[in-house]
């Protein structure tokens, strides 16, 4: 959980909770549980066993790097001399400000058992409030 990482494809992950259940093979060699589980001991994972949601100040964070990433667009927009309201046009053609936020990388966000329906509203809620932000959505449940 963290605001960088060393995942080469993304620049943060947010993981409102921890915990999971394997639901196919693609689960036995599960970073996430032999970290959160069986190292740390913070969560069990498996059916039925409670998830374990991150801190109130940690859900805020996506909020503090919307705002970063809003300063980002203008600095790189001013620095290329492209006007703030071509913002739009700008990304769609190459434009390299955009900040990508892997979402449950000690979970599965669609995870339906042991999670609450109001941390995934919350959740969803989060990414509503941070269109400057690209939310990459995983899971193993089709």
């Amino acid at each position: 959980m963290a605001e960088t990482t060393k995942i080469s494809w993304t620049h943060s992950t947010f993981n409102g909770w921890i915990g999971c259940t394997k639901v196919s093979e693609g689960c036995e060699f599960c970073y996430a549980k032999s970290l959160m589980d069986d190292r740390y001991g913070r969560v069990v994972w498996g059916p039925g066993k409670a998830r374990s949601k991150t801190s109130e100040a940690y859900w805020k964070e996506p909020l503090r790097w919307q705002r970063d990433a809003v300063k980002r667009q203008a600095d790189y927009l001013a620095s290329v001399g492209v006007p703030l309201r071509l913002a739009y046009l700008d990304a769609k053609h190459g434009g390299n400000f955009r900040h990508r936020v892997f979402c449950a990388s000690l979970a599965d966000w669609l995870d339906d058992d042991g999670v609450q329906i109001e941390w995934l509203a919350e959740q969803l809620g989060i990414i509503h409030a941070t269109p400057d932000l690209d939310w990459l959505c995983l899971t193993k449940r089709p």
